[in-house]
């Protein structure tokens, strides 16, 4: 059929069916061949991508181990550049050595000459003592003789001496009846004392009457007030005055001791010699009178019928406590006086103060530091005049020598200043001598109520007054005036709140619960000015006129020029170690100087460095290289200068190959690990070049709160990565942004390690858990490194950061410190971190 059919078409198309399909079927095999080729082709190319991708990773490896070869290669190299460095450097200092062996030997060679000459000078001198002991061995036998004489003298002179006690024992008796003489006198001068009291009484009556009719009023006179005498009224009274004081000259010597007794009461009537920092003038000076005499004794009886408490203190003074001291003033003219220097062990107490600026608030306080040999005082050779508020903090005082009665309270002392023939003189002292502590405590006005110029501002002589105090051993603790008035109490309990700070004495705790001293600024001279001309202390003293404070006029006041050589910065002891500086600082031995700062022991680095002395302390002043800026920095806060050559510890690195971006993160690795600022030069995201400097910096996830304070805790990861050559995100503080930027290592182009540390607030966090991460890996090489570049000030806050305490002791007991260790341990035995976890357990 199928034949019939392709019959058919054949006839009717002329198309061999036959033909095609032969054709066909010799196509399919065609194509099934072509398919099979495809196929072994296929898999052909698969066998070669495999084995060009096993290629690519041995080319990898090599290519790695090769990288590694030739960073070891340059290792090798530089370490034997510097075995032949420190070669040449050994065969130098061992040619230095024998030069100075050689010097040395020459130099015992004279001094043994000079020795052999001290002998023979000696072997002469030698036969002189003893020509000379002869000749006292045959005085000694003179002498002996001429004791036998003088004891036959003393036999004799006893003899006499028994006659002698037989008429003194006559005298004695006489003298007994001379006593019972003096008696009866006493008694006598007892009933003219009373008699003159009344006197006195019926003279302040006269002053009061006269006053009223003079001013029309009724009123009475303020506490303290003695009006002027009209004297047509008081004739007859003072007359009457004066044949007493005559009387009293013919009843016996007893007069002198009663005018000695008023004096001793009188607090405000007294000399005293001040000087005045700002105009270098004397404190004036009152020409008194014998009628000005009548009326001190008059304002003197008054006012001690008036203030009623009356303390003794330690030294014999007299002070009145019930209200302020506005009794006349009287001040003597300038008098040279001997310097006594005597010294009473050294003060006790390390308080971490060293830069102590001027105080520009009331309280303030002022510590002397840790062995500062103490000055002691002595008793002023002429009482001072009170300050005004004065008494009022004495009384407060009581309340804490009532709670520890080993503390004295002194007045009317002087401290000796150096090279100057006067003293300082403290409105009170506070001394503690279980402690051996010396508080001066001060009571500052701001201005002068009599003479109206300004005081105790800011830029005046107490600063240097101050530093000479602490210097000398003392602690100075400065009010003002108007705290204590307002707030005696609140002072005491600041006082208190000092002398816990210092002893740590626990004594004091309840005083210090209940009061709060509110702080007050302190004022400038053109702020005292002001006060002045407001009549501010007027004004919270509650007083009405400046008379109260003065009887005589200020004319009557002597403006004679002090005759002194006014307090300088001489006055301060020579500083060892400040002296030390200033010769570094002079002689210029280097381009650069290296500061280490206290307390943090940051430090900075300066060129065009020089000492200065600036508000009394000496001070170092230059360039810092860093901040770019000129800086000055006080001795005081100062641990250690060095000089320098260079502000970089290695020569400048440029990014040229594979192995310089390996060797630029060592670099860096090194500066993040030993808080070292690195100058860059960095190609920003448009291909741009900076040139930068960053400091406290670290990877992308070595900072939380702070920069840098969680480096210690990525170390060995940081580590680990530091010879990859892929990029690093890194964190660092920008000197030319000034803010927080993000840079990527392999972006640095050149780098330079300054040769010092910044040390941030991050670092000093970052120590409270950094020593645990060694000793975890039992890696002492790196336990050692931190320990190393621990400051002192992180040490000392062991006592209340416990992690701290016990990563240390851990590092003290690895390194064999035991004692240490254990004395860390005991002070926070039992200590817990949480309610369940004691701070040992801690892992």
């Amino acid at each position: 059929m199928k034949q019939l059919l392709y019959s058919l078409i054949n006839l009717l198309f002329g198309i061999d069916i036959s033909e095609l399909i032969c054709e066909r079927d010799s196509l399919q095999q065609k194509l099934e061949y072509t398919q099979n080729k495809l196929l072994d082709r296929d898999n052909n190319i698969l066998r070669a991508t495999k084995e060009h991708k096993l290629l690519a990773r041995k080319y990898q490896k090599h290519e790695t181990k090769l990288a590694l070869l030739q960073k070891e290669l340059v290792q090798a190299e530089m370490q034997n550049k510097a075995l032949k460095y420190e070669a040449e450097m050994a065969k130098k200092q061992w040619q230095e050595t024998e030069k100075s062996l050689s010097a040395k030997i020459d130099n015992l060679k004279k001094e043994l000459e000079l020795a052999e000459n001290q002998v023979k000078v000696l072997s002469e001198s030698k036969l002189e003592l003893t020509k000379q002991i002869e000749e006292l061995t045959a005085e000694t036998t003179a002498l002996q003789e001429s004791c036998n004489s003088v004891n036959s003298i003393n036999r004799n002179l006893e003899a006499e001496n028994s006659n002698l006690k037989r008429a003194a024992t006559v005298q004695n008796k006489q003298s007994t009846d001379l006593t019972n003489s003096l008696e009866e006198a006493n008694n006598k001068n007892s009933t003219l004392q009373k008699k003159v009291d009344k006197l006195h009484n019926q003279i302040a009556e006269l002053q009061a009457e006269q006053e009223k009719a003079e001013a029309g009023i009724i009123n009475e006179p303020k506490d303290g007030y003695v009006s002027t005498v009209d004297k047509k009224k008081s004739n007859a009274a003072e007359k009457e005055a004066e044949e007493y004081e005559k009387g009293k000259t013919t009843e016996g010597d007893e007069p002198k001791e009663i005018n000695n007794k008023v004096e001793k009461e009188t607090v405000d009537i007294d000399s005293t010699t001040k000087v005045d920092e700002k105009d270098n003038t004397k404190s004036t000076t009152v020409k008194t009178t014998a009628n000005n005499t009548k009326k001190e004794i008059v304002s003197t009886t008054q006012k001690s019928t008036q203030l009623k408490n009356t303390q003794k203190l330690l030294d014999g003074t007299l002070i009145e406590h019930n209200s302020i001291n506005v009794g006349q003033r009287v001040t003597s003219a300038y008098k040279p006086e001997e310097a006594i220097f005597e010294y009473s062990g050294k003060f006790l107490f390390d308080l971490k103060k060293r830069n102590q600026e001027d105080a520009d608030k009331f309280g303030h306080v002022f510590y002397p530091k840790l062995d500062t040999p103490v000055l002691k005082w002595h008793k002023s050779l002429s009482n001072v005049t009170s300050g005004v508020t004065e008494p009022l903090l004495i009384k407060a005082l009581q309340k804490l020598t009532q709670l520890v009665p080993e503390i004295e309270l002194h007045q009317n002392t002087s401290l000796s200043i150096s090279n100057r023939n006067y003293s300082y003189r403290p409105d009170m002292v506070l001394v503690w001598k279980k402690h051996n502590l010396y508080i001066d405590v001060e009571v500052d006005e701001p201005y002068d109520i009599v003479s109206r110029k300004p005081i105790h501002y800011t830029g005046s002589g107490d600063y240097l007054r101050n530093l000479y105090f602490i210097s000398q051993g003392w602690v100075v603790i400065r009010f003002s005036e108007e705290q204590v008035y307002k707030t005696a109490d609140h002072c005491v309990a600041y006082i208190a709140s000092i002398l816990k700070e210092i002893t740590k004495e626990s004594v004091f705790d309840e005083l210090i619960s209940t009061h709060e001293l509110d702080e007050q600024e302190r004022w400038s001279f053109e702020k005292a000015q002001e006060l002045e001309r407001e009549k501010h202390r007027e004004s919270y003293l509650n007083i009405e006129a400046v008379e109260q404070f003065k009887e005589a006029s200020t004319s009557a006041i002597d403006s004679t020029p002090f005759a002194g050589v006014t307090p300088a910065v001489d006055i301060l002891p020579e500083n060892e170690e400040h002296t030390k500086y200033e010769q570094i600082i002079n002689n210029k031995a280097a381009k650069y100087i290296r500061l280490t700062l206290w307390p943090t022991e940051t430090q900075y680095i300066l060129e065009d460095y020089k000492q200065k002395t600036e508000l009394y302390r000496r001070e170092v002043i230059g360039y810092d290289i860093l901040n770019k800026k000129s800086d000055s920095f006080t001795f005081d806060e100062i641990m250690l200068i060095e000089p320098l050559d260079s502000p970089f510890k290695y020569p400048l690195l440029e990014q040229h190959d594979v192995e310089d971006i390996l060797k630029i993160k060592e670099y860096i690795f090194e500066a993040i690990y030993n808080f070292n600022p690195i100058s860059i030069k960095y190609e920003d995201s448009n291909g741009n070049l900076s040139q930068r400097s960053i400091t406290h910096i670290g990877y992308e996830r070595d900072s939380k709160e702070r920069f840098a304070d969680n480096i210690w805790t990525n170390y060995y990861s940081n580590y680990s990565n530091k010879d990859d050559a892929a990029r690093r995100k890194l964190v660092a503080y920008c000197q030319l942004k000034n803010e927080q930027r993000t840079f990527f290592d392999g972006k640095i182009q050149a780098i330079q390690v300054y040769n010092f540390r910044d040390i941030g607030m991050g670092h000093l966090h970052s120590f409270t858990e950094a020593l645990w991460q060694p000793i975890k890996e039992n890696d002492m090489d790196l336990a050692h490194h931190i320990a190393g570049i621990m400051p002192q000030f992180v040490k000392d806050l062991m006592n209340v950061d416990v992690v701290l305490a016990g990563n240390y002791a851990h590092y003290l007991l690895l390194t064999g410190k035991t004692e240490q260790a254990l004395e860390i341990y005991k002070q926070h035995e039992g200590f817990q971190i949480t309610d369940d976890l004691e701070w040992r357990l801690i892992d």
